[in-house]
């Protein structure tokens, strides 16, 4: 009967995952710090909705009737 032997993996192996890991955590940090806000006037109205929530027009008429065209 063979056994097949599993050695752990290389120790370096797993340092170069921490390294890549903090690089990416410190990328991270940097551009949500170094972002400069947007004006107003070019962000637009902010309404927070969920994707299904119906339009406002949908809200304001029943399904049966249509809006007036005056």
């Amino acid at each position: 009967e063979r056994r097949i032997r599993r050695e752990p993996p290389p120790i370096a192996f797993i340092y170069v995952g921490i390294v890549i890991a903090s690089a990416f955590c410190l990328f991270v940090l940097w551009r949500v710090t170094a972002g400069r806000p947007t004006p107003a006037a070019t962000s637009g109205s902010f309404a927070p909705m969920s994707a299904q929530t119906p339009l406002p027009v949908e809200l304001a008429f029943a399904p049966d009737e249509k809006p007036r065209q005056d």
